[in-house]
């Protein structure tokens, strides 16, 4: 079968070692093998991104950025348990003859079982609530529902659409009517803009715009199934591995700050998961710190998230500045 996969063990520094070693001194082409056994950096590798920082823990991601035949996948989890009980494992599969490309399979192994099969479930997209696309809204509308409304912010709209509309199809003014006429409560008919150009470019700028506001990708994910953990575990695991985009805040983010950072210079490589690098300069200026664009003796903190620069790292170690990790960066901020 053509699909889909993500890997994750999590366990000890030692226990991931000791794995790799295992595995790989008896089988030279191992899936494993491009993984040195010391700790990674968070830098993307051949098969994934090296040992990395996990809460008290330590992760190591695999996966494939194309199609590619999945079918073994469930027995070499089976066998990872056979070999290291002790590590956690969660497997993501997703076949490419799914008419839903936003639903994931779950094979969960807690740590200290052997056998996945119990704790299996599914990884999917939840519905948008009240976030109705253009056409339901006026579906619901022309059925006499005065009570639904589409959430448009006017202005945030116009800059949206003036981004959008890059070939200058139809000019704002142009889309405005249809804009008032949805905010109307009362309206119910819709027919004089019906079969319009206008309104078939605005339906596509709106739907588009609305699943924006509701974040990447529309609704954010959810997970079911017996014994599969929480969301906000899985996309913590998992974050920022290519292809998928959790929409779940899992980070701590401080509503209060202080000075802890002042006098403090950080330098931000790559993109530290869930805060993304503008949130992270953000929260660092806030409690007094200063951001910079490169590393120099003058700083005191190189803070790397996924597909960190290695010419920033190589740099920090040469001048003996602190370099840490997202959770390092989580916990000086709560």
């Amino acid at each position: 079968m053509q699909g889909l996969y993500k890997l994750a063990l999590v366990g000890t520094k030692e226990q991931l070692t000791d794995f790799l070693k295992k595995v790989n001194d008896g089988d030279p082409d191992s899936v494993f093998n491009e993984y040195a056994v010391e700790e990674g950096t968070g830098l993307r590798t051949t098969q994934g991104y090296g040992l990395q920082k996990f809460l008290d823990h330590y992760k190591l991601i695999i996966e494939n950025t194309g199609s590619g035949n999945i079918s073994g996948m469930y027995e070499m989890v089976t066998e990872i348990g056979k070999i290291a009980p002790e590590l956690e494992i969660m497997l993501l599969t997703q076949y490419l003859d799914y008419d839903d490309d936003d639903t994931w399979d779950i094979y969960y192994k807690p740590a200290g079982e052997t056998d996945p099969s119990e704790t299996e479930g599914s990884l999917y997209k939840e519905t948008m609530g009240d976030a109705l696309s253009f056409g339901e809204f006026l579906n619901y509308r022309s059925m006499g529902d005065t009570v639904l409304t589409l959430d448009i912010d006017r202005e945030k709209f116009k800059e949206y659409f003036d981004a959008y509309n890059e070939y200058n199809e139809f000019s704002y003014e142009e889309v405005e009517p249809i804009l008032d006429a949805l905010e109307d409560p009362e309206r119910t008919d819709f027919s004089e803009f019906e079969d319009t150009p206008g309104m078939f470019f605005a339906e596509e700028v709106i739907d588009n715009y609305l699943e924006e506001q509701n974040g990447s990708g529309g609704a954010p994910y959810a997970a079911k199934g017996n014994g599969v953990p929480a969301i906000e575990y899985i996309a913590r695991l998992f974050a920022d591995n290519w292809g998928i985009n959790f929409g779940v805040s899992y980070r701590f983010r401080p509503e209060t700050f202080d000075d802890r950072f002042a006098g403090k210079t950080f330098v931000i490589t790559g993109e530290p998961d869930d805060y993304g690098k503008d949130g992270a300069k953000e929260i660092i200026e806030n409690f007094g710190g200063v951001v910079r664009g490169a590393v120099s003796g003058k700083t005191d903190y190189l803070l790397i998230g996924a597909y960190a620069g290695e010419k920033k790292l190589e740099k920090a170690k040469e001048l003996g500045v602190s370099i840490i990790s997202t959770d390092d960066f989580e916990q000086m901020i709560s």
